[in-house]
């Protein structure tokens, strides 16, 4: 799968109706970027039609009405930001009514795909306050995954956000996305399904030059992978994704230390219930 990625290139995937300039929603607000230093933009002119900013409580979201998707969502963290509670999960998915077509949660039903935050929902609450939390709630902030993703190594990176990267930072800036085959599958009312998704660190701590680490995340996964297995360069991510992530990508992209691998492969899986209760791909052993 990584491979296919690999052959489409940036000009294959801009091809698919992405898109290339970021515009505000009719009546947003300007904020301050969420994003280190910019957020991402489409590569090159064959880009179709422009990318909309959806601006929430402490994230961003570049929303492709083609895709009917985010094509990334993007937050900034700080320790002092964290209040060390999560709030009750607010009830039912949402429609957000600034994209058109609306996505509605009921096209999942049956589909035998999980409703995956990109803006964790847990993080946005923690960090942001529950009206940011419900916002998170939106289907503009979901995406298709599957149970064993959702539940299983997709949740220990978010998880490894806070309880790895961000400890002993002064800030970590997130970019998280999908990544799209040539053609979709997709669930009824036409909503396609990625074949993966992306996650992107930018550390930076007191006396050091920020550094960058991104991780490529397949739909189909065991789950109980360490996460680290899914580390790949930046450059890998803005080819598939046929992404400008802009000045990040220079940065330094050092090796994991041995604590942080150590510390992530020791994350738990959150819902491990639920997790054994998912469907097993052939090869995983539980």
């Amino acid at each position: 799968m990584i491979g296919r990625w690999r052959r489409l290139g940036a000009s294959g995937l801009l091809a698919l109706g992405l898109v290339s300039v970021l515009r505000p929603a009719a009546g947003a607000q300007a904020t301050a970027t969420p994003c280190y230093q910019q957020c991402p933009q489409v590569n090159g002119w064959l880009a179709r039609r422009a990318m909309t900013a959806l601006d929430n409580d402490g994230f961003r979201i570049g929303w492709s009405s083609s895709r009917r998707s985010a094509l990334w969502v993007a937050y900034e963290l700080r320790p002092e930001a964290d209040r060390r509670e999560v709030d009750p999960r607010p009830k039912g998915y949402t429609v957000d009514v600034r994209t058109r077509p609306a996505v509605r949660s009921e096209s999942y039903r049956g589909s035998g795909f999980d409703r995956g935050h990109l803006a964790a929902n847990g993080t946005v609450s923690r960090f942001f306050g529950p009206v940011a939390q419900q916002l998170a709630m939106h289907m503009s902030n979901i995406a298709p995954q599957t149970p064993r993703l959702n539940r299983g190594v997709w949740q220990r990176l978010e998880m490894a956000e806070i309880d790895v990267w961000l400890a002993g930072a002064q800030r970590v800036w997130v970019v998280t996305g999908p990544l799209w085959p040539r053609r979709p599958a997709q669930l009824s009312g036409g909503l396609p399904v990625p074949d993966g998704f992306y996650r992107i660190w930018v550390r930076e701590r007191h006396g050091r030059a920020p550094t960058v680490t991104a991780f490529r995340v397949p739909q189909i996964v065991c789950g109980d992978e360490p996460p680290r297995y899914f580390r790949v360069p930046v450059a890998d991510i803005a080819l598939a994704a046929g992404l400008d992530f802009g000045p990040l990508e220079q940065l330094d992209e050092p090796e994991l230390t041995a604590a942080e691998r150590l510390a992530m492969d020791a994350l738990p899986l959150r819902y491990a219930r639920d997790f054994q209760k998912t469907p097993k791909p052939n090869g995983c052993t539980r």
